[in-house]
């Protein structure tokens, strides 16, 4: 990676972390995860930073109206979303754009998401999509996977500066722009992720999937060693994976 662009956009973003939210509480377990994530609304964000944001990147709504038939949710997931609403255009950004499933029905939209596009250039190896006129790249590996999403550092997505935080904004009527704390997300760590180390190598996010499901979307970075998912079960369900540890491959439930 080009150390230049990279301290460049660390720069930029560790400034705009510093005045998006005021430090609170985590209010996060995993037991509660399934119930809500931990979230925070900027004042200023309003619904013309949506419509602002995905214009961008998509020219019509072709793509967006036949994931609403099936019912799935597409997400844009990274700090840069603020960088990018604020029509910045000279600092580099990356995000990534998943649409967390348990099926291949997005597989088969790929020449309709590509058609729906605005002016862009593809890395078929990366599964990146880079949009020039405003300085943007986005990982686009979810949509040809169900699984876990491949890439070349999942703490690209996060701010810099402590604590963490992960900013979203999904393609529904009045989103807003979210800022996410640890708790909402896991990494490679014991607990909550404290630094970029401990989201460096794998991390998941929670995000909201087919109908009103949440799922854990899980971004790895190619290369990665074996991790081990610690998931937990509450009222029955599967919850996770909300954390990580350096072991034989497996889920553990606890």
């Amino acid at each position: 990676m080009d150390m230049t662009w990279y301290r460049m956009r660390n720069a930029t973003r560790a400034g705009v972390a510093r005045i998006t939210v005021p430090r609170i509480k985590s209010i996060m377990s995993p037991k509660r995860s399934l119930v809500r994530a931990s979230t925070l609304f900027l004042p200023y964000q309003l619904t013309s930073t949506w419509r602002q944001v995905w214009s961008k990147m998509f020219r019509n709504d072709d793509w967006h109206r036949y994931l609403e038939k099936i019912e799935l949710m597409p997400t844009l997931v990274g700090v840069d979303l603020h960088l990018l609403s604020g029509d910045d255009q000279l600092t580099p950004k990356y995000l990534a754009l998943a649409v967390p499933r348990n099926s291949n029905e997005v597989a088969i939209s790929m020449d309709l998401f590509f058609c729906s596009l605005t002016e862009h250039t593809y890395d078929a190896v990366l599964d990146e999509v880079t949009f020039t006129d405003c300085n943007t790249v986005v990982n686009i590996r979810s949509l040809r996977t169900s699984g876990k999403v491949l890439m070349k550092d999942p703490a690209l997505l996060f701010s810099q500066i402590q604590p963490l935080t992960l900013a979203i904004l999904s393609y529904e009527s009045e989103a807003r722009l979210k800022d996410m704390r640890p708790g909402s997300f896991g990494g490679l760590c014991k607990g909550l992720p404290r630094s970029s180390t401990d989201i460096h190598d794998v991390c998941s996010v929670m995000l909201k999937g087919k109908g009103e499901t949440t799922v854990y979307q899980v971004f790895e970075r190619i290369g990665c060693p074996p991790v081990r998912e610690i998931t937990a079960t509450y009222l029955g369900e599967k919850i996770g994976p909300w954390r990580f540890e350096v072991k034989n491959s497996g889920v553990v439930e606890i």
